[in-house]
């Protein structure tokens, strides 16, 4: 017990310690910093896109009120005239305009018999041509689809049938109209491990890589204390600790660090709703925070010195962000990207047999830290 307890006094004064130093403050405040950017970015939209018509249409007023209802990256906004929405790419304002032709259901119509650009019922002007503008004429044909399809449907039936040439369009949208079928209730989406059901989740596209820039931040914040160690012990701070309890008092003091940047990453992933169960975040959270502790030990007691691990620490913050599932997700070299914590952990969210593999990480680290300190021990007393 008073072993627990000396532990937890040493955590705290290693903290005060750590809340010193500008850097570490830093650091924590630029987590909380990242995801409220991220979320305010979210919530603004990164592409605005001006929605006008060349006449009053209902067709138009319908498309509009769908597209203003939706929540992604893209945000959008009415202008009276095509000319106000012009003006709005020419200023800047918005990135693109989406200009609607006037008699939408003729124009339609027209289109879908022979469907030809010169019968195109919308005019899109852009600024530039960027993967996102791209991305936003899948938007656009989402929302004409349904339009489009009740005039394939109208059409087909009056061509291959001449029985129904002259039933009333009205009669045959009935049939059409009656079978209620939603795109979403034709797929159910899981997680490999089964766990969760994401129908449900409706994540912001922006605020997916928050949980993995936040594990980047944990681990330099993690190699940041490394540095500080070092320092202190080049400064002659820890000659009153034995030599054989340096290593496990330097997993405690490099612990403290990585320990509250995870509470505080944790909490943040809460408040922008990115986290899974409470149980889940947990565990992984402690098993981040050993992984992260092991892999930083690790890479102090095998560098040793300030300036190489300072010089390293930008190479290592590249290959985490470009090998772990951050922004996307690459297979290039499985082995190496396995050896870095932030890959286990990300996977594990929604997969709990990368967790076991994230423990046996931070098992391997420990081993090699200690291994690597009994050799420096060895080489040390033979020269003396």
């Amino acid at each position: 017990m008073k072993t627990i307890q000396n532990i937890l006094v040493r955590f705290w004064l290693y903290n005060k310690r750590l809340l010193k130093k500008p850097l570490f403050s830093v650091l924590l405040v630029l987590t909380v910093i990242l995801v409220i950017l991220m979320s305010a970015s979210a919530e603004g939209g990164v592409v605005r896109i001006a929605l006008a018509s060349e006449a009053p249409d209902l067709i138009y007023d319908e498309i509009t009120a769908d597209l203003m209802q939706s929540t992604t990256v893209i945000s959008f906004f009415s202008c009276e005239t095509p000319s106000d929405a012009e003006a709005c790419v020419r200023r800047g304002d918005a990135d693109a305009a989406w200009i609607f032709s006037a008699d939408l259901s003729s124009r339609i119509d027209e289109f879908v018999g022979i469907l030809h650009n010169r019968y195109a019922f919308v005019t899109v002007l852009q600024r530039e041509d960027s993967v996102l503008l791209q991305l936003t004429h899948e938007k656009l044909n989402g929302a004409l689809y349904p339009y489009l399809s009740r005039a394939l449907y109208n059409r087909f039936l009056r061509t291959e049938f001449d029985i129904l040439a002259d039933i009333p369009r009205a009669d045959l949208l009935i049939h059409y109209d009656a079978v209620n079928a939603q795109g979403e209730d034709m797929f159910q989406f899981s997680y490999i491990d089964g766990s969760e059901d994401t129908s449900d989740i409706h994540t912001h596209y922006l605020l997916s890589p928050i949980r993995g820039l936040l594990s980047v931040m944990i681990v330099i914040g993690g190699l940041a204390t490394s540095i500080f160690y070092l320092q202190d012990e080049a400064a002659g701070r820890f000659d009153w600790i034995p030599r054989k309890k340096r290593l496990p008092f330097s997993f405690i003091y490099t612990l403290t660090a990585v320990f509250d940047l995870t509470v505080v990453s944790v909490i943040s992933l809460i408040a922008a709703g990115l986290s899974v169960s409470v149980s889940r975040e947990i565990l992984l959270a402690v098993l981040y925070m050993f992984s992260v502790t092991a892999f930083c030990v690790w890479q102090r007691v095998t560098l040793r010195g300030r300036r190489v691990l300072g010089m390293l620490l930008p190479l290592i913050v590249i290959a985490m962000i470009t090998l772990c599932p951050v922004f996307f997700s690459l297979r290039i070299v499985p082995f190496l990207q396995q050896l870095l914590p932030p890959y286990l952990y990300l996977n594990s969210v929604h997969n709990l047999s990368y967790a076991a593999a994230s423990l046996c990480l931070g098992l391997l680290f420990s081993l090699l830290a200690w291994g690597c300190e009994k050799a420096r021990d060895r080489l040390r007393l033979q020269k003396s």
